[in-house]
C-alpha cells in the first residue's frame, strides 16, 4: 500500500504543525491532520525538506485507505476493478428497432423517427407479431 507524504500534522497538544517546525521541536507524537492516524516525522537527512508519512504498521489498512493521502493510483485501480465487476453483472442492452407512431398510426423500422410525422415524439416500441 502506498500513501503519499505530507508536510502537515497534528502534534500531541492538538496544534497543526509543519514538518519543518516539527523537526526543530523534536516531539515524538504526531497524527495525520486528515485521518487522525499516527504519522512518522522524517527529517530528510539534512538533504531533503522534512516530511511526515503514515505509520502503516500502527493502524488498520481499512482506516488508512480512507485518508486523502492514500495513493490516488491505487484508489483508481480499486475503483476500476469495482466498476468492471458491476458492468459484468449488467443485463445486455437490447436495441429497439420496431416502432409504432401513435400520431399517424403507422409502423416503421429503424431509428425512432416517423417519416410521415417527421418526429419520434409520438412513437412507442412496436409489439412484434406472434407467429404460431
Amino acid at each position: 500500500m502506498r500513501i503519499l507524504s505530507t508536510t502537515l500534522a497534528i502534534d500531541a497538544k492538538g496544534h497543526i504543525v509543519t514538518a519543518t517546525d516539527a523537526a526543530k521541536a523534536k516531539s515524538s507524537s504526531y497524527r495525520c491532520h486528515q485521518c487522525d492516524c499516527p504519522v512518522i516525522l522524517n527529517d530528510g537527512g539534512g538533504f531533503l525538506n522534512p516530511w511526515f508519512e503514515h505509520n502503516q504498521q500502527a493502524y488498520p489498512t481499512e482506516k488508512l485507505q480512507q485518508c486523502p493521502y492514500y495513493d490516488p493510483e491505487e484508489k483508481e485501480s480499486a475503483r476500476t476493478q469495482k466498476l468492471r465487476q458491476l458492468v459484468r453483472g449488467l443485463a445486455p442492452v437490447v436495441s429497439v428497432l420496431n416502432w409504432h407512431c401513435n400520431q399517424c398510426n403507422s409502423d416503421y423500422v429503424g431509428e425512432k423517427h416517423c417519416i410521415a410525422c417527421n418526429t419520434g415524439i409520438y412513437s412507442i416500441e412496436a409489439k412484434l407479431p406472434v407467429y404460431s
